[in-house]
């Protein structure tokens, strides 16, 4: 019997290939730059005197009831057939990190979820503008893309009949402890020493492209944060590294944040009382958990989970590593640029999606302009960028780059969800084809790429 995750891929080929005949002929609208970047604003008095605060929380988001989860299938007939959750391995969380200095301020929620779309991310941010009174430009919303957790995009409900995977009741509750767990953030925050250091975990992951293309992209780099209160003691860590969060695969129904509970747990055990923070990297491509290190860590016939806390508590003891060797980053101000990402919708898939009303995302006709977001943010050496959806690894690479300084976090799945967003050099080219079917078109990466040259700081 052919194993379920080889019918998904044949069943996502098939719709693939009758797409592209039909797409054939269709022109590339022309690209032009997006709007210039601008600052988000702060009151006129001067942050550089001023005494460094920090706060990190966060909150269950574990929903009461069976819902679809993501990341894994194609499902078809009854909602019976969808991957329905059973059960919770692990919490999931909306963590929160806050940080304050003078006038500036900066607030980071991460979710343990596939992702969140523009929309929701948008809604986020203006609830935390309304109720905590940050401004929404100064918000950062990313999600881990965790494979066990409830479907957030709509796309593992059931294909025919149509019937979305998400469900609504739990999103207003994702977005409200969200909120809350940043205002828990801000109530927490005590004068703070920021810590950064940064080194490179090339074991626990691969691009699993590289089986058939040499070439294929990684990005390497493992960026710590941590915090310190005026008694030396560390009350929270952030940990920014790329791989999909996926060591337990769709049999699994038990809501989980994969290896990344692991990562807590084991962190934990290093910093008794301080909160941890993941924040994914660069994940398309698709940047995976080493198969080769599972097998021989743990062998091809082991109990669900063993791999999974191996690989989590592994990468944990590395980080507890780096944050003893991290050092104090200072600087005068926390800047935070935006601008708009332009793109043109050419991916058949999300028209289909959006004309059988099960995907969450807005998605324009087929040719049209749309805009994402990027937020970049300076804070002396240290920089944040955001990457909005699974982004190749050289995109990063080179946003990175752009971005300067000598610590870098690029945030994966920042500020929204839009599937793969990739070179034209991989959009065209078959050995990628499973990733030209979640994208929304080959000209986004590149226009990526030069909003990113809007937002360079001096």
């Amino acid at each position: 019997m052919m194993h379920p995750r080889r019918i998904q891929i044949l069943i996502l080929l098939v719709l693939f290939a009758a797409g592209a005949l039909v797409g054939c002929g269709k022109t590339i609208p022309p690209d032009t730059r997006p709007p210039e970047a601008w600052q988000s604003p702060s009151t006129a008095a001067s942050a550089t005197a001023a005494p460094f605060h920090a706060g990190i929380a966060r909150v269950n988001i574990v929903p009461n009831h069976p819902l679809p989860l993501s990341g894994y299938g194609v499902y078809f007939g009854s909602m019976r057939t969808v991957r329905m959750s059973q059960g919770v391995h692990d919490p999931l969380y909306a963590t929160a990190l806050y940080f304050e200095k003078g006038p500036d301020k900066l607030a980071v929620i991460t979710y343990d979820l596939v992702g969140l779309v523009k929309g929701d991310v948008d809604a986020v941010r203006e609830m935390v503008g309304r109720e905590l009174g940050i401004d929404p430009e100064r918000v950062i919303v990313s999600s881990s893309h965790t494979h066990h957790g409830p479907d957030t995009v709509g796309l593992w409900g059931t294909l025919f009949p149509p019937k979305t995977g998400r469900d609504e009741a739990y999103m207003d509750f994702v977005k409200s402890q969200g909120v809350k767990a940043l205002r828990l953030a801000i109530q927490a925050r005590r004068p703070a020493q920021l810590l950064v250091a940064v080194g490179e975990e090339t074991e626990l992951h691969s691009n699993i492209r590289s089986e058939t293309d040499p070439n294929a992209p990684i990005d390497h780099i493992l960026t710590v944060l941590a915090l310190k209160d005026q008694n030396g003691k560390i009350f929270g860590t952030m940990t920014n590294w790329p791989c999909h969060p996926t060591t337990e695969g769709g049999d699994n129904r038990l809501i989980s944040s994969d290896w990344v509970h692991y990562l807590r747990t084991e962190l934990d055990k290093h910093y008794a009382d301080a909160v941890h923070m993941y924040v994914n990297g660069a994940i398309g491509g698709a940047i995976q958990p080493r198969d080769k290190w599972r097998d021989e860590e743990t062998g091809p016939d082991v109990e669900p989970f063993t791999w999974t806390e191996q690989m989590g508590t592994c990468l944990g003891r590395k980080v507890a590593g780096l944050v003893e060797k991290a050092e104090p980053v200072p600087f005068e101000r926390i800047e935070v640029r935006h601008a708009p990402v332009r793109a043109y919708n050419h991916n058949w898939a999300f028209d289909l999606g959006r004309d059988l009303k099960i995907l969450a995302m807005h998605m324009p006709a087929e040719g049209e302009v749309f805009y994402s977001q990027v937020t970049a943010v300076k804070m002396g050496s240290l920089r944040w960028g955001t990457l909005p959806g699974e982004v190749m690894p050289d995109i990063s690479n080179l946003a990175r780059a752009k971005l300067g300084g000598h610590a870098q976090i690029m945030v994966g799945l920042g500020q929204d969800w839009l599937g793969y967003v990739m070179l034209p050099k991989y959009y065209d080219d078959e050995r990628y084809a499973y990733e030209k079917l979640l994208c929304v078109g080959p000209e986004f990466g590149a226009n990526l790429l030069k909003t990113y040259n809007e937002l360079t700081f001096e």
